[in-house]
């Protein structure tokens, strides 16, 4: 009887060597990746530790990574340099497919701090980062990225858990059996834990040999689409956007008004390269000086409000209101329509016009300002007199906005001057440099256009 125990013991021994040896062999650890030495491109005085599964550093793909790796690191100096006096890494290790997570001190322009995810069950060992990157054209969000793989190293942990107790408990039932049959259960269930494990383990390194992306999920990439202002050209060589001046607007065609409306312009608060004393980088400065005296504000615009013939939102001055909602009804019934008029632009606040003289100056087109782009302040976009719009035959865009380069280009005579004609029908006039502006009340101003010119100019 002791004897028959003994083999039992025995052979119980035997299999619990084997799940050792799967569990120290096979189980996933950063601990035991290889380490590399390496240094980036944008930061070449500061050490990065690079942890990789491949079998030697340079099978890394350095180029693709924007990095170049010396040599290996021991398991004390691929650690921060705030861990211990032998650490060398100027930041924790990171892993290569992780590498894109990483914020050097160039990358900080384009890193946004968001709300780091907050789990109602916490995952052991799961530390999300708190920035998404922004880099080469894309946006990485490594969050669902690093859920999916630390929910797969814990499984693979409850793996192990769970098969250690059954080995356990089969060979409870082994030892103590005192039946063939009872024998024969507990060897079953000690037999079907190892093939468990096996499997899962088998299937890890199976894929780690093939292709070992697939037990690091990537962060997601989604393509940055930058935002492009239809306005970027604008009235910039307008005299009167520098030196003020008054406006007579008429009353809209149908309106209960018959009276003319009177204001005077805001005069630009800067000219030429001198704006970019309003700028900090790209965008304008915190500090920015009041908007200028007779400028839009919200007591003085309304809403343009879903009308037949018209597409798009923005606000402008009643009158100018009522005659666009005048000029989408007439392009509804204009011969060959019905057509749409699609509304790119309209009343554009003082720290919008910043906004676009300081990307000027950040692209190396400050020179631009003052001659194709208004002067901050000066603009008639700030009045709330003017329009970007395109015109629309059901779905297909008839003409463009908003560079004056390619206008004639990107803009047929035909189609520029039926754009024209609807809306001088009803008393708006248009910029003559630029087939998509048009004006309420500037009628007879300088390079202000009630008859059709094409190519348009001044």
């Amino acid at each position: 009887m002791i004897t028959n125990h003994f083999a039992r013991f025995k052979a119980l021994s035997g299999s619990i060597s084997v799940i050792v040896f799967l569990f120290i062999g096979l189980f996933p650890s950063t601990a035991s990746a290889l380490c590399c030495k390496c240094i980036r491109e944008q930061a070449p005085d500061k050490t990065l530790c690079l942890q990789t599964a491949k079998k030697a550093c340079s099978d890394i793909d350095q180029k693709k990574l924007g990095v170049v790796c010396t040599g290996e690191l021991s398991e004390t100096q691929c650690q921060s340099i705030d861990s211990n006096a032998s650490a060398v890494c100027f930041e924790n290790p990171v892993q290569v497919d992780t590498i894109e997570q990483i914020k050097t001190e160039e990358e900080a322009k384009t890193v946004k701090t968001i709300t780091t995810p907050t789990l109602n069950v916490p995952i052991p060992g799961l530390d999300f980062a708190a920035k998404i990157v922004e880099r080469g054209g894309y946006i990485v969000f490594p969050f669902l990225a690093q859920y999916v793989y630390a929910v797969y190293k814990w499984l693979l942990g409850a793996t192990i858990v769970a098969a250690a107790i059954m080995i356990m408990y089969g060979g409870f039932k082994y030892l103590m059996a005192s039946t063939g049959a009872k024998v024969e259960s507990g060897k079953k269930i000690i037999v079907d834990a190892i093939v468990g494990i096996v499997l899962v383990f088998g299937a890890y390194t199976i894929l780690q040999v093939v292709n070992p992306s697939a037990l690091t999920p990537s962060s997601i990439r989604l393509r940055n689409i930058p935002y492009q202002a239809y306005f970027e050209e604008e009235e910039g060589n307008d005299p009167a956007s520098v030196q003020g001046g008054t406006v007579s607007m008429p009353p809209a065609p149908g309106s209960q008004s018959t009276a003319n409306l009177s204001f005077k312009l805001p005069v630009a608060v800067c000219s030429g390269l001198a704006c970019k004393s309003l700028c900090d980088g790209c965008a304008p400065k915190a500090d920015l000086p009041p908007p200028p005296a007779n400028i839009a504000t919200s007591k003085d615009l309304v809403v343009i409000p879903s009308s037949p013939g018209l597409q798009g939102s923005g606000t402008l001055r009643p009158q100018a209101m009522e005659a666009l909602v005048a000029a989408g009804k007439v392009a509804q019934g204009w011969q060959g329509g019905p057509y749409i008029i699609k509304i790119i632009d309209s009343t554009r606040p003082f720290h919008a016009q910043v906004t676009i003289a300081c990307k000027a100056f950040c692209n190396n087109e400050g020179n631009k300002v003052g001659v194709t782009i208004a002067q901050p302040g000066g603009s008639k976009h700030g009045s709330g007199i003017a329009v970007d719009i395109v015109l629309m035959r059901g779905s297909k865009m008839l003409t463009t906005c908003c560079t004056s380069k390619t206008q004639t280009k990107t803009i047929s005579e035909e189609n520029g001057k039926i754009l024209f004609d609807i809306m001088s029908s009803v008393g708006w006039v248009r910029l003559c440099n630029e087939a998509w502006h048009f004006e309420w009340g500037t009628k007879g101003t300088s390079c202000r256009c009630d008859n059709f010119k094409w190519p348009p100019k001044c």
